[in-house]
This record gives structure tokens, sequence and C-alpha cells, in this order.
């Protein structure tokens, strides 16, 4: 069986046991988790993010020369985005995508609440225009993660999530184009256009909805769906 396939089954048949432990759930996460070959199947659950895909993610950042990140919600600890910026501000180049449209709007009230940090940085941000965005994808030199995580809180504390990690020069080129296409079809928003819009009501709404989608459950923030027009 593959190992995507044993680990849903070790996951299923814990759902199934009588007062199942949130430790048990961790250990499967831990055993599952891959670290070594070129294809490495990475996985994360509650409070699992020493064993799991975002330790890999956060290694790899700390020595990168170029990063590209495509993230449907995006609203990342400070500490990431610090990563980040020390990329940027080192000669690296990191591009991040983020949505224009979403069907739970307090998503991209979060995200731009961080664009002004990461900006001044020298971090590039694009928003997808042509439709609601859904990919979650980080491109980190040679290496590409791919699968079901964002970069957000909910996904590198809470959720269970299912990346792929390919060590592949030639997978993450093409990855590039693709994330070259995807850019393509985005605006880019430069700092200047960012103030331009950063009115002092949007402001405490990003503030807000930050706030919120880093401290509740997302099916809370759809329901007040802010409109971010």
């Amino acid at each position: 069986m593959a190992p995507a396939g044993e680990y849903f089954d070790s996951v299923f048949r814990w759902t199934k046991r009588k007062n199942a432990k949130l430790r048990q759930l961790r250990r499967i996460v831990a055993r599952h988790t891959q670290h070594r070959g070129v294809l490495q199947w990475k996985f994360s659950g509650p409070l699992s993010r020493k064993h799991s895909w975002p330790a890999a993610l956060s290694r790899e950042m700390s020595g990168a020369k170029e990063i590209g990140i495509i993230a449907a919600y995006f609203s990342p600890p400070w500490s990431v985005m610090r990563r980040l910026g020390r990329i940027a501000r080192g000669g690296g180049k990191v591009q991040i995508i983020t949505a224009s449209k979403s069907d739970n709007t307090a998503t991209i009230g979060a995200a731009r609440h961080t664009y002004s940090r990461l900006l001044k940085r020298g971090i590039e941000m694009f928003e997808y225009r042509p439709a609601k965005l859904h990919t979650k994808l980080a491109i980190v030199d040679d290496v590409v993660h791919i699968g079901s995580a964002n970069l957000d809180f909910r996904s590198l504390y809470i959720n269970l999530e299912i990346m792929l990690r390919i060590d592949d020069a030639n997978f993450a080129a093409s990855m590039r184009r693709y994330f070259d296409g995807e850019r393509a079809d985005s605006e880019q928003i430069t700092l200047a256009l960012h103030r331009k819009r950063a009115t002092l009501w949007r402001r405490f709404k990003w503030t807000v909805s930050h706030w919120l989608v880093t401290s509740m459950d997302y099916t809370v923030t759809k329901r007040l769906n802010f409109n971010e027009g």
C-alpha cells in the first residue's frame, strides 16, 4: 500500500477508537512522515509541527535563495514572515501569490494585514484575479512542497494536512513555470498600491480579520463574509 494510503488507514482507525488520545494522533503523524528520498510524504496534525512538513519547510527556507509561494489562505506566524523577510533583505527572491476572491473574505483581509510588513522587506506580493484560488504550493530553490496545506495557523498547528515534498531540480523548474503563469494572471501589490487602498476602515477590517482567522474556526469567519471589494 502507498504511504499516503497507510497514513489514511491509521488515522481512520484512530477516529474509531473509544477515548482516542491526541498524543496517539501525533504519533501516527510522526510515524508516517518520511524523511528520506526524492519523494517524501509530509503529514501534520494538532501540535505536531516538530515532526511534520512545517519543520522541513522552515529548515529549507532558512538557507534559500529563491522562494515562490501560492497560498489560498495566507496568515502565517510572525516567525515565518521574519524568515521570509531575512531572505529578501539578504538578496534572495521571495514571491507570494494570495487570493483576491474567496468564499471566506475574512481570509483575504487577514492576508492583506501582513502585506505592509512583507513589502517593506522586499517581498513581492501578488493577488490572483481570474477565479477563487485553491492552490497550496511552495517552491524553495530546487525543492517543491505541494498538497493540502495553506500557510496559516490552522494548517501549521491544527489541521490534519498532507503535503508531498519533491527534491528535484527539473520538477522545480516546471513548477516555477506554472508559478510564473499564475503570477501573470495576478495583480502585483506594490507598497504604493497597498498604502493607497489601506484606508482606516479597511485597516481595521484587515486587523480584525487577521485576529479572527488566527483564533477561530473558518466556519465562524466564513459566516461573517466581510466585503473586501
